[in-house]
Order: C-alpha cells, then structure tokens, then sequence
C-alpha cells in the first residue's frame, strides 16, 4: 500500500489531472466529507508546494534566473563541456551533477541527464571512459523522455550510436542510428541519422544494407540537406553490393 502511495505522489500527471477533477466537481466532493477533501488537499499541497518548488529550484541552477551567464545551460550551449557538467568554482556556478544528484526525479533533471550526456560525448576526447558515462545517461534519458516528444529523445537515443562508435562498437551504433531514425520520423533527424547508419554500414561491410538507407533518404526526404549528393553515395554502394 505505501508502495503504491508513494507512485501517486511522485505522477504528476496524475495531479494535473486530479487537480481538474477536483475543480470540476468541488461541489460533491465536499458533500462526500472532510476526509476526501484532506486526501485531495493534501495531494495538491504536494504538488505546489514541494513538486513546483523542486522543479523551480532545478530551474534556477539550470537557467540561472536573473544570471543566466551563471548557469549550466549558458556553458552547455556554448560548449562549455566540462564547466556545464562540473560547474566553476571560480563564479559559483553549479553544474549539472547538482541536478543530477538533489533534483533527479524533476523535469529538469530529466533534460539536465541528457546534457550531462551529451557533455560527456564531447568530453571523451580528454578521457575514453567519459563515452561509457554519455551512452549510460543517455540511454536513461531515451527512456524517461515522452515517446510523443521530436528532437531530444531521438538525439538522445542517437548521440549513444556516437559514443558506442567511439568505443569502437560499431554493431551498437548502427543499431541505435536506425533506431534514432525511426523514432517519430521528421525531416530534421530522419535522414541525419539515416545517413550515419548507412556510413557505419559501408563500414561493417554491409553494401546492401547501406544501398536500402540511400535510396530511402533520396525517394523519402529529397529536400533533406543528406539528399543532396546521395547519387554519389548510391552509385558507390550498388558497385559494392
């Protein structure tokens, strides 16, 4: 039972749309009694006051608030790898492992997890093993992001193609190119990561293969910035098949 009561607290959703409820029909749940109204009272105490005030704090060392050159985001989008990630001690800036660490069950943890991997991607050339630590948040980011979502939970799920291929895993990457490809297909990402998979395909020896994902960027997306030029990329593979 107390497992079951602490999945209700932690459903946002599921307070949205009980708050709706309970203004939709305010009036029978005072009728039924005062001890409806604690449990739904206490529920929406809950969310405004501990839930928004987590995601608000997350926010503010995200985003910086008022100082936004003294935030995560600010270096993240500069690519300022590592003080994103790690912070500056120099400016008091926190990085993004204080979200990780006190605000991981927020939606801003949830985007802080896909940049700290992301952070790591492009950290890798100073240190091999920071590959592993970006494919492990990224893959927890895939997960966790809404399915409905376009451009983050497909990057995220192809950004780990990119740090399995630099761990030398090729198989892997191939594998999470095409799926980055297939996930809620758009004319931005779809072929982008069509075409890294058709490129670790040659790689892999796979002609066929790679021939199928050509023809498929140009006949599917010929306005794509990867249909331009894809002839060259056909004829060489159908010589290969």
């Amino acid at each position: 039972m107390a497992d079951e009561r602490e999945k209700v607290l932690e459903d946002d959703d599921l307070l949205t749309r009980l708050e709706i409820w309970f203004k939709n029909n305010k009036k029978m749940v005072f009728i039924v009694g005062g001890g409806l109204v604690a449990i739904v009272g206490g529920l929406l105490a809950y969310k405004y006051l501990y839930v928004e005030k987590r995601e608000n704090k997350a926010a503010t060392i995200m985003y910086g608030g008022d100082k936004q050159q003294q935030s995560a985001f600010y270096h993240f989008e500069r690519d300022s790898f590592r003080l994103a990630a790690e912070g500056d001690q120099i400016t008091g800036v926190k990085g993004l492992d204080v979200i990780l660490k006190d605000y991981d069950n927020t939606q801003v943890g949830l985007m802080a997890s896909y940049m700290w991997g992301i952070s790591h991607l492009h950290m890798g050339a100073d240190n091999a093993e920071n590959y592993a630590e970006a494919a492990k948040w990224l893959n927890y980011a895939a997960e966790e992001i809404d399915e409905e979502e376009v451009l983050i939970g497909t990057h995220a799920i192809g950004a780990q193609g990119d740090a399995l291929a630099e761990q030398g895993d090729l198989e892997g990457a191939v594998k999470k190119y095409e799926a980055a490809s297939k996930r809620n297909p758009n004319v931005l990402l779809t072929p982008y990561y069509m075409m890294k998979a058709a490129i670790v395909h040659e790689e892999l020896g796979n002609w066929s293969e790679a021939l199928k994902l050509y023809k498929d960027i140009q006949s599917t997306y010929p306005d794509s910035d990867q249909a331009k030029g894809i002839a060259k990329y056909i004829g060489r593979a159908q010589q290969k098949v």
